[in-house]
Formats: structure tokens, sequence, C-alpha cells
């Protein structure tokens, strides 16, 4: 995120799944969903509780059609576009908010082979 003028910029809130730890940051609409979801990893482990052996994703809060079931923050995640959250959310972006969820990265060693799992 720049810290250029944020004359244009929006304050999207944030939480962290599965708990009541919430967060507003500034930033531009004009953004690429790929450059927003680097920023936000970048910044949300000093705000959150997140240790180096977890990665994160970003999950739109409120997705009316939930393939994972009722529970909101099992969403599926925002994928890396060149859209912008403009394009992508269109008018709405100003009512949009993000689930971050922790990723557990499980790292088992065998004598021929290293395997990394992701698992929330």
């Amino acid at each position: 995120m720049s810290t250029t003028n944020t004359e244009n910029y929006y304050e999207f809130y944030f939480k962290l799944a599965y708990t009541c730890q919430t967060q507003n940051y500034l930033i531009d609409p004009n953004l690429s969903i790929t450059n927003f979801i680097d920023d936000i990893k970048n910044i949300v482990p000093t705000h959150f509780d997140i240790s180096p052996n977890e990665d994160i994703e970003i999950v739109e809060v409120g997705q009316p059609h939930n393939i994972n079931g009722r529970d909101a923050e099992l969403a599926p995640a925002l994928k890396p576009t060149d859209l912008t959250i403009k394009q992508l959310y269109e008018h709405r972006y100003r009512q949009t908010g993000f689930y971050i969820r922790k990723i557990h990265r499980v790292i088992t060693e065998t004598p021929n082979e290293i395997i990394i799992e992701n698992r929330l």
C-alpha cells in the first residue's frame, strides 16, 4: 500500500476468521486483486496474531452462494487477478468486507520427499 495521496482510498473492514479481532485498512480501490492480496498478506501479521508457519487467505464477507455450506468463514478465497477491486465489486465495493483466514502449513519429511500441506 502506498503512503501517497489517500484522497481516493477507501477504508475496508477485515476480520480474522473465527475470532473477534477486526482491523480497517485504507486501500486504493484501483489496486489489482493480486496486489491487494499481496499487500494484505504483508501487513496483517503485525495486526493479527499470525505466526511464520501460517499463511492466510482473503475471503469476501457475505458470499451468498458459499459452496462450503453455511459457515461464512469457509467461503472460497479470493483468487489473484489483474482486475481491480472496483472492477470486481463494481458499485458495491464500498460495502465489501473481508475475512482473513489462517492456513496452517504442515510439513512432512520422508527419506525421498518433503510434503507441504495447507490446512484450515
